[in-house]
């Protein structure tokens, strides 16, 4: 059976290995406030195609009136 290294052993202590930068963290604030602008971005996108149907659903049913009157 593999053994393995200490933590605190003098290879764990002079091992330099690359790995990715450590991130930061976001105050739980900051990440609220970050939460609500993407569904408030997304409410909008949302809002848009919803104007737009309604337009061109109102434009179809004015075409169908007009041909019956």
């Amino acid at each position: 059976m593999k053994r393995f290294a200490k933590a605190d052993s003098h290879n764990a202590q002079n091992a330099t290995t690359a790995g990715p930068e450590p991130t930061r963290r976001m105050s739980k604030g900051a990440r609220k406030r970050a939460r609500t602008n993407r569904k408030l971005t997304r409410r909008m996108a949302d809002a848009g195609s919803g104007i737009r149907e309604t337009e061109e659903a109102r434009a179809l049913l004015e075409d169908q009136l007009s041909g019956v009157f």
